[in-house]
């Protein structure tokens, strides 16, 4: 077996585990990943809305969707997620919420660094703790209730490799599946195929015991995860969702994962680690289990791109060893260098506390950049949506507006009510039995704009659309000024000067 290439330190303790965690630190700040705070402006605003409205009524909201459309079904599969998102917007505002996202993120990034640390190059595991923000997928400060579904995905699979109790990473198991039942329920089926997984892999190998325990502990797993306030439909939802592909196909992150170059090769490097270790080529359990790990997730981003996000955070926990012994392969066959360079204690220090000071910095010059108000309205600001529209939609008392599917949840939020908004499941056939989403979620055209009013006799129509020409307010000034009438017009440009909207409000005559 190819050893472990590594660098000469002075100690066992070296200094490299501070350095990681300080790397990761930096890496995965808030303010280092700020360009993907801008997605709370879909599922996050609502999910807050609803996370407020409960705390203010005393009880969890199971059925309210914010719609003027009558009897929608909600299916509330994240209940807990938005009582705890929407108390952290009560007591410290945005920065409450990015602060529970961040929370989530580093304990995520914490359980992986501590599994490859003692197995993997520092060097290495530093450059993988780089790359994979790239990846596309973790981390994501959207602060969707991802973020916990991928802490627990991390904290069973350091317990299922590490030296615990025998039985700990069962227990695990079911504590996850007892908390995502209420933060995260329509993960749930994802989460037990892992499960699966692992008791397939030891009736492999023939260790029908341990296969027991694992179906055990995944029936174990299932029941408590219906001690939720919508018991089995937190299960149901997920594959009901996932039937509907014709739908989901309009959103990017239900769509098959394209891979870019550097997320190719990263891929490619990790495969090509598993074929160099003799551990696979033995056949050996742990090493299996992991290329197996990888490899469902591989499969599942093939299918929606949204698992790039398990797949990332599996791949910050097991690249850098196989990694390592990569490095190790091609210096062993093709550099043969024999003398490893020596890199002192105090040189791990030094780079931890520039990561440190580096977070300082970047978080302190960044926060002050970006948030001015600590509410949604520096969200806004991050991706050019019109704070101003949401006062005069007020003025005018609007009762059935319509809203394109982009800001429905940013509507919802600030308290209009919406056609349809960033969730889509309650505005679909297959939930509430009316569809309101087919040719039914943007307004582009004339056409189109006759055909929402005679399907529901909207009283506005809220489009936000790219700044400067508009296609549509050409139609309706030329073709049809005696049936609609523009009454806000307004471009609104990001706070990096990156982004332009155009904002109308568009009226029946």
């Amino acid at each position: 077996m190819i050893e472990k290439a590594s660098i000469k330190t002075t100690k066992k303790s070296d200094g490299t585990m501070a350095f990681l965690l300080a790397l990761a630190l930096y890496m995965f700040s808030p303010f280092t990943l700020i360009s993907t705070m801008g997605n709370m402006i879909s599922d996050t605003a609502i999910q807050i809305r609803i996370g407020l409205d409960s705390i203010a009524s005393g009880h969890l909201i199971l059925d309210e969707i914010y719609s003027w459309h009558p009897d929608l079904i909600f299916t509330a599969h994240e209940a807990g997620w938005y009582v705890l998102l929407g108390a952290a917007y009560k007591a410290l505002g945005i920065a409450g919420v990015i602060i529970v996202g961040a929370i989530f993120t580093y304990v995520t990034a914490f359980f992986c660094i501590k599994h490859s640390h003692k197995v993997a190059n520092p060097f290495v595991g530093a450059i993988v703790m780089v790359l994979v923000p790239f990846m596309g997928g973790y981390p994501d400060y959207s602060v969707r209730p991802s973020c916990v579904s991928l802490c627990a995905l991390a904290i069973f699979v350091y317990v299922y490799f590490g030296e615990f109790k025998d039985k700990a990473k069962y227990i695990t198991f079911v504590v996850c599946c007892f908390a995502l039942g209420w933060l995260h329920g329509g993960i749930l089926p994802a989460f037990a195929a892992v499960m699966l997984l692992l008791a397939a892999i030891e009736a492999i190998y023939r260790n029908f015991k341990e296969m027991l325990w694992c179906l055990g502990s995944l029936v174990a797993g299932f029941l408590v995860s219906l001690l939720n306030p919508i018991g089995i439909r937190v299960w149901t939802f997920g594959l009901k969702q996932s039937a509907a592909s014709d739908v989901w196909a309009f959103v990017d992150e239900w769509n098959p994962k394209t891979f870019t170059i550097l997320e190719a090769v990263l891929i490619l490097l990790l495969l090509i680690g598993f074929m160099v270790d003799d551990r696979v080529k033995k056949f050996e359990k742990r090493t299996i289990t992991k290329l197996a790990i990888m490899c469902m997730f591989f499969v599942a981003t093939c299918v929606y791109k949204r698992f790039m996000l398990q797949f990332s955070v599996m791949y910050l926990m097991i690249a850098p060893e196989e990694l390592t012994l990569l490095v190790g392969w091609i210096n062993e066959n093709l550099t043969k260098i024999k003398k490893k360079p020596a890199i002192s204690s105090r040189i791990y220090s030094l780079l931890a506390i520039i990561c440190v000071l580096f977070t300082g910095v970047s978080g302190f010059l960044r926060s002050t950049e970006y948030f001015h108000y600590n509410s949604m309205q520096d969200i806004e600001n991050m991706v050019a949506y019109d704070h101003d529209i949401i006062g005069f939609i007020k003025a005018k008392g609007y009762e059935r507006p319509f809203n394109s599917f982009n800001t429905g949840s940013w509507l919802a939020f600030s308290g209009v009510p919406v056609h349809i908004d960033n969730r889509i499941d309650p505005y679909m056939s297959e939930y509430s039995g009316v569809d309101h989403i087919r040719g039914k979620i943007d307004v582009g055209s004339l056409d189109e704009l006759d055909y929402i009013r005679s399907e529901y006799d909207c009283d506005a129509y809220i489009l936000e659309v790219p700044a400067g020409y508009s296609y549509l307010v050409y139609e309706i000034e030329t073709y049809a000024p005696d049936r609609y009438r523009v009454v806000y017009d307004n471009t609104v440009t990001s706070g990096d000067g990156n982004t332009s909207r155009r904002w109308l409000i568009i009226e029946p005559c």
